[in-house]
């Protein structure tokens, strides 16, 4: 092989590992256990029961994506993917042990579907996260398959986009329910962030997962539909000390039903001094109160406090 094969391949496997890595770090952290059993359904008291991923085996994929490429061959890749295995079969075995030993576990629980239903959710989670590009592209290609089933609506695209938005949206556009938010947001936050993002290399995040035992089903409706961008960068002054800067950025529409429609936007700012051994935070900036409110047909201003108590009393 190639040393760009080699290279290609040691990556490969190097991204396979970071997809896996809430189950690597599972085995010492029951926390992470309880929410694997609860994100399938399970009981988290079960999550006493270990992960038994061999360490032998983390070892090997890390001394592997360490090497250089003229180090490695074909048979230390397969040997590598055999580690890895190792770490998917821990969770099945994890699983079906949880399962057995939960009375209350839904009717027709089947461990490899469990498995293959969280292997899912934590590679969109990596996707969105490590390579919003990707998870774009592969968002913009299920838009355009769902699309594909009403006739010509791909056609419209083209040559009458007008009405293929009409038909993307629907009713979505009159905001009135959280679904028509997400719906929504999941178009136009998703792509444009994503879009922004990757033309001024910035971090961006769509969406957040609710925390366990969550009591805020309308916050965390909102959470799941936030868009989060981070613009950071440093230069250097005339004295050789190091300048770092950090603009975030999130935004969130909020429907009818909850006060709407409204795209909440918060913006964060922060300058750091970095002089010889010691740092001075310069600047920090928090536009919170008063908020910026963009509505649809108008703009304004609204305090944090009169936002939450419009949101709490939806």
């Amino acid at each position: 092989m190639s040393t760009d094969v080699r290279n290609d391949l040691q990556q490969l496997v190097g991204e396979i590992r970071e997809w896996l890595e809430p189950i690597a770090q599972s085995v010492g952290d029951a926390t992470i256990r309880r929410e694997i059993l609860m994100a399938l359904g399970l009981d988290p008291n079960q999550a006493s029961q270990s992960i038994n991923i061999p360490a032998s085996s983390l070892a090997s994929i890390d001394s592997y994506r360490s090497r250089s490429a003229d180090d490695v061959d074909l048979q230390a890749f397969v040997s590598a993917l055999s580690d890895l295995t190792q770490i998917v079969q821990a969770l099945i075995d994890f699983i079906r042990s949880a399962a057995a030993a939960d009375s209350d576990a839904p009717d027709g629980f089947i461990v490899e579907e469990a498995v293959n239903f969280f292997l899912q959710a934590i590679a969109i989670s990596y996707l969105r996260v490590r390579m919003p590009g990707v998870y774009i592209t592969g968002k913009a290609f299920q838009l355009l398959e769902d699309q594909a089933i009403h006739s010509g609506s791909v056609t419209k695209l083209f040559f009458n986009i007008g009405e293929y938005f009409d038909e993307l949206f629907g009713d979505a556009m009159e905001l009135q329910t959280a679904e028509h938010a997400k719906q929504f947001s999941d178009v136009v936050l998703l792509v444009t962030g994503a879009v922004v993002a990757t033309l001024v290399k910035a971090d961006f995040i769509y969406g957040y997962d609710a925390g366990p035992g969550s009591s805020s089903p309308i916050g965390d409706a909102a959470s799941n539909r936030t868009m989060t961008m981070r613009v950071s960068g440093k230069t250097k002054d005339a004295s050789d000390n190091i300048v770092k800067g950090e603009l975030l950025l999130s935004m969130v529409i909020i429907p009818r039903d909850h006060n709407g429609p409204v795209c909440s936007c918060e913006f964060r700012a922060m300058v750091r001094w970095k002089c010889r051994s010691t740092t001075i935070s310069v600047l920090r900036l928090l536009l919170r109160d008063p908020i910026f409110l963009c509505t649809w047909g108008k703009a304004r201003t609204i305090s944090r406090r009169q936002q939450m108590r419009r949101l709490l009393s939806a």
